[in-house]
This record gives structure tokens, sequence and C-alpha cells, in this order.
């Protein structure tokens, strides 16, 4: 039921903004996010008016004083302070702390460095642009600029992308992600008992449970930002085609690795000269951006030491490559590995993981529906749903391709008979046990 709401709810709001004239559309943008905010956690609505205050005074002083430096320092100290405090207390994150904090530190270093000028009035519109609150992706205002503040225009080709991309997004989480979470979750730790194929089942299907359920919201939020005429970053660029280390952070969470790489890997590496160092701070950021444990340090060391021997052959072996398949195999098998730093709840755990990945001869795969805790459906099911994902992504992409420069409206036709046939799936192939989105809880 809450579903069928939040959809009227969405078709009604909408409406009403296209039927709005352009000077009223985002104020009601502002409002409307703000009200959604204060409705839903009034922790996090506090403590956004409160850092986005801190912003615009901070920003207006930087023109106003000498001190710029000190005033840099004190300004990213507030803007911080409340993020830090609840990672570090492990306390429930307020919804979206995660995401807009960096949002307005981008906005604040990027005004420190001249690289953009915003007014008040300009920034209070950018951070309360609500579809982006809840889960991302982190956006740049630099970036966000030309379409939030464009006149908007009703465009038959933007609603046909944007009714793609909702339907994509739908379809992965209610179709793939919630079909596995009982699975990946698995509160009786039945993971711990597989061995062999069994457990690289496991790892795989956790890996593609995390990605259905994070580009999914992503996905939706894009296609709603479309509805409204604004261009969102995309977050994913299929990231199941990485073909080296720094490739699949090329392709995945796209958005916070290209803020980190700005903002943090690109001053130390200038400053150090010392790639290696730099990768390890990112790679720790990044786990501990999203929960600070000794699991999340574990796995950020993990992803820097590949890194580092990625950056070491590279340097050495210059014109070394492998074939395409081998290579976009093993970076899938890095990828997998990763959860062995997630899962287990500590280090004896984690080995005794480790000993039931090389233990091949365990199992065979004909005995594997017979040990693990899903049924034989739904990893069909689950499995159908990815290659799904994975060709209708790629025909989406094949055909912006072809459709450049000319054919606006068969391309508008052929999202349209896409999003069509992935509802018409999404309603046969639907799990009725929905899950809360994964990356809503960061």
């Amino acid at each position: 039921m809450l579903k069928i709401y939040l959809s009227a709810g969405a078709f009604i709001f909408t409406c009403f903004y296209w039927w709005l004239p352009d000077r009223a559309r985002l104020p009601l943008l502002a409002s409307t996010g703000l009200a959604i905010l204060a409705a839903t956690d009034c922790t996090s609505f506090i403590i956004f008016c409160a850092v986005l205050s801190w912003v615009q005074f901070t920003t207006l002083q930087l023109g106003k004083t000498a001190h710029r430096k000190a005033w840099f320092w004190i300004a990213i100290t507030g803007i911080a302070s409340p993020l830090v405090y609840f990672k570090l207390t492990k306390e429930n994150v307020p919804l979206g702390l995660s995401y807009y904090s960096l949002t307005f530190m981008g906005v604040f270093i990027d005004s420190y460095r001249r690289v953009i000028e915003v007014s008040p009035l300009r920034l209070f519109y950018f951070s309360t642009f609500f579809p982006v609150f809840a889960a991302g992706p982190v956006e740049r205002f630099g970036r966000l600029n030309d379409s939030l503040f464009a006149p908007k225009v009703w465009k038959n080709s933007r609603s046909a992308e944007a009714a793609y991309l909702i339907s994509l997004g739908l379809f992965k989480k209610f179709v793939v992600a919630d079909r596995l979470a009982p699975f990946i979750q698995d509160p009786q730790r039945n993971y711990l008992n597989y061995v062999g194929v069994e457990l690289w089942m496991y790892l795989t299907f956790a890996l593609i449970q995390v990605f259905s359920d994070f580009s999914g919201i992503i996905d939706i939020v894009r296609g709603f930002s479309k509805l409204l005429g604004v261009d969102v970053i995309d977050n994913f660029n299929q990231p199941y085609f990485a073909s080296s280390i720094p490739d699949i952070w090329r392709r995945w969470h796209i958005s916070l690795v290209d803020w980190l790489r700005d903002f943090v890997y690109s001053p130390i590496a200038l400053r150090t000269r010392n790639l290696y160092f730099a990768s390890f701070v990112v790679m720790l950021l990044v786990g501990l951006w999203h929960e600070v444990t000794f699991h999340r340090i574990f796995w950020a060391t993990y992803w820097a030491l590949l890194f580092s021997g990625s950056i070491c052959i590279r340097r050495r072996y210059p014109r070394a490559s492998l074939p395409k398949w081998l290579a976009v195999f093993l970076a899938c098998i890095a990828m997998t590995l990763s959860a062995l730093f997630l899962i287990p709840e500590n280090t004896d755990e984690a080995r005794r993981m480790a000993q039931g990945l090389l233990n091949l001869s365990g199992t065979h795969f004909a005995d594997f529906i017979g040990h693990v805790a899903i049924s034989r459906s739904d990893m069909i099911v689950s499995l159908a749903g990815f290659l799904f994902v994975i060709a209708s992504e790629t025909f989406d992409r094949w055909l912006r391709k072809k459709s450049k420069v000319g054919a606006p409206k068969n391309l508008t036709a052929n999202w349209c008979a896409i999003a069509c046939l992935i509802v018409f799936v999404t309603a046969i192939w639907a799990t009725g046990d929905s899950q809360a989105f994964i990356y809503l809880r960061y």
C-alpha cells in the first residue's frame, strides 16, 4: 500500500511541478525537500539547516577576510563534525547526513578554490534538491548547476528515459535485490557452513544483491530527477565489466570516488608524490564513510593493496595486458572476495570462510541447492534477473551511442518499449517481501 501512495504522490507532484510557471518550480522543490526531511527525520532536518547556515556564513566570510586558510579549516570542521560524531558513536546516522555533508564540503572547497561562485539563494536551491537527499549520489554544484537552474521545457525523450530508469531501478530492487536479501542477510549465519562452490556462489550473490539494491535506488533517483528536468550523475557504469582494479572504482559509486579523487587523492598525491599512500587514504575514507569498524579498515587495506599492486604492475610493465575476458573475470573475483572483509563478525569466522573458499572439492554444483538457504526458483529468477539487467543496460548504452546525433524519436520509442517490457517482467517476477534500501542506513 505504501508503494502505491508513494507512486501516486510522485505522479501528482510531477504534474503540479510542470503546471507551475518556471519561476515557481525551484521554490516548490526546496519547500518540498525541507518538508519531507522534517517529516521523515527531525534530527536530520535540524542538522541540515544548521550545516546549510554554517556553509552560507563561512562562504561569505571567504570574500571578506585575508585569513582564508583559517576560515577554510574552521568551516570544514563545522561541516564534518555532525557526520564524524554519528559515525564514531555508532548511533543511527540521520537520514542523508553522509551525502549532504560531502555535498556541502564540496561546495565550500570549490568556493575556496574559486572554482565556482555560488550565491546564497542558489546554494539554498541546490542543497534542497530532495531526490538526492536519502541515498545520493553525492552531487557537485558545478555539475548540477546548468540543468537545475536552466529554464525547464517538457521533452518526450526525457520522460521516456525517466520511465526507463525508474522501471529498471524498480526491477533491480523488487526482482533481484529483495529476492536475495533473506539469503544474504541470513540471521542464522548458515554461510559459515558453506564450502567450495556454496561459498563462492554465496559471495557472488552478495555482490549482485548490493549492486542491484544500490544501483536500483540511484536509477530511481535519476529517473525522477529527469522527470523534473534535472540531470543527476550516474553512480554506476556497469562495474561487472570492469577490467582492472582502478576501472572498478571508475564504475562503482562514481560520485563518491570522484569527490574523494578531487578533494583527497589529488592533493595528497601532488604533495607527497606517493600514489600508494594517496590510494590507501582514499580507500580508507571510502570504508569509514560507510561505517567506522575494523571490518571497514581491513576492507580498505585489501583494496589499497590491490591498488598498489595495480600501480606497480602498470609502472614496471606498461605494455603488459591480459585478454579482456580474463581481466574482467579477475576484476569480478576481486569484488567478490572483498565481501570476506565485511560479512564475518570476527577474525576466526573470516579465517573459516577463507578456508572454505579454498576447499573446492567440498561441494559440487549439483549439490548446491540442497545445502544453501535459497530455493531453486529464487536462485534462477535472481540470476535471470541480473542477466536481464546486464542486457538492458548494455542495450541502452548501445542505443545512446547509435543515436548521438540523429533519430531522437527512435530513441524515445526504444526507451518506452524497454520500460514497458521491464514493467511487465517486474509484475511477473517481483517478490512480495520488500526490504529497505541498503544505502539508506549510511
